[in-house]
């Protein structure tokens, strides 16, 4: 598969590797993160996401890979891109960048999933509809 079909852009030739598909992602290393950056924006924009390899890579490595878990990080993604348009999108920033990602956005994209983690407690607590109808009962 061409980069530009995993949606893909190389501004840096540097490094001009075939990038594994997103299902052999893992999460460990700057390429496989920005590839699954890539894959995502180009479903969400249809378009391709234009990476500076050597700038990006940097970044991911001494932002992302540093402080967080390869669970962590496609959990940040995954919100930046399920929240970007709600919460962050103005007028000069209209889609998401991997320097936004690496700086102030993956620690606010953390907390969301976090929340949201945390809030995600089964209907009624996780309790039958008519168990908790009989305790009500019981009370009268």
């Amino acid at each position: 598969m061409l980069d530009a079909e995993r949606g893909i852009n190389n501004y840096n030739n540097d490094i001009n590797e075939d990038i594994e598909p997103t299902t052999n992602i893992t999460f460990e290393t700057p390429k496989d993160i920005i590839t699954y950056f890539c894959t995502k924006y180009l479903e969400h924009y249809e378009m391709n996401y234009s990476v500076n390899w050597g700038r990006d890579a940097s970044l991911v490595k001494n932002k992302l890979i540093k402080h967080f878990t390869p669970d962590e990080i496609k959990a940040i993604i995954d919100t930046v891109f399920a929240e970007y348009d709600r919460r962050w999108k103005t007028q000069k920033y209209q889609r998401p960048t991997i320097g936004a990602l690496t700086t102030w956005m993956a620690r606010e994209a953390y907390a969301i999933y976090r929340q949201n983690e945390v809030t995600n407690v089964p209907e009624n607590g996780g309790y039958d509809f008519e168990i908790i109808m009989a305790r009500l009962r019981r009370r009268d």
